[in-house]
């Protein structure tokens, strides 16, 4: 299923090229959407590593100020989203898109 055809809230991890450079994104189809005075403003980043001997989650929290937070769930078991945060990690640069339909 593609990502634009996917009900609100979801997200996307992937790779885009910027400058011949591999870099790592998270999209976010967020409901409600984004203002742009909102978007304007930024965000602030958390990010959480949660588990047990069970299992793990990786949890990032997008705060838009004065608006709402979005949080995410990642499962690190699975390959591209291994990548895509090796990615990140090794860069240190990452992209983070809002997508309207």
């Amino acid at each position: 299923m593609d990502f634009i055809d996917t009900e609100k809230l979801c997200c996307a991890l992937g790779l885009v090229e910027v400058e011949d450079e591999q870099c790592g994104f998270v999209a976010l189809r967020p409901e409600p959407m984004i203002p742009p005075n909102v978007t304007d403003r930024g965000f602030k980043l958390g990010h959480t590593l949660f588990g047990t001997s069970r299992c793990e989650v990786i949890h990032f929290a997008f705060e838009f100020y004065g608006f709402k937070t979005f949080n995410i769930l990642i499962n690190p078991n699975n390959a591209i989203a291994q990548a895509v945060l090796k990615r990140m990690i090794e860069s240190g640069d990452f992209f983070f898109f809002t997508i309207d339909e």
